[in-house]
């Protein structure tokens, strides 16, 4: 289940911890794979932090400008979680393959969909 709600997904990963083997969560907006050690398969990463750490240095240079910034996996501004307690049980073609596409987006070789127009005629690389 992958409870795209901030802290409201909290309820998920506290639901997750009394399912059997075999269910899990996908963490959000931060590393939550401590929450349910073995359960949540991994977070996806909002780095708030660079967005804050970039204005900043904006700022000390003296060209900050307010406005809409967008930062993807090329700006190192979302991501994964290092997968502490999963990582193991997932086969490692997929990570493999998770790493390529990876590079290949921030190579400028795969642009990620935005619209729902793309999303429909998206079609995506053979790995």
């Amino acid at each position: 289940v992958y409870a795209a709600a901030g802290e409201c997904g909290l309820g998920v990963i506290d639901a997750v911890k009394t399912m059997p083997t075999g269910y899990y969560v996908i963490g959000v907006d931060v590393d939550e794979d401590s929450l349910a050690p073995g359960k949540v398969l991994t977070s996806a990463i909002k780095r708030v932090d660079i967005a804050v750490l970039n204005a900043i240095k904006a700022k000390i240079k003296g060209n900050f400008k307010g406005g809409f910034f967008s930062l993807g996996i090329k700006e190192n501004g979302v991501g994964l979680s290092p997968m502490k307690y999963t990582k193991d049980k997932i086969p490692s073609w997929i990570l493999t393959n998770l790493s390529r596409l990876k590079k290949m987006i921030v190579e400028g070789k795969l642009r990620v969909p935005t619209t729902l127009g793309e999303v429909k005629t998206f079609m995506p690389p053979n790995l």
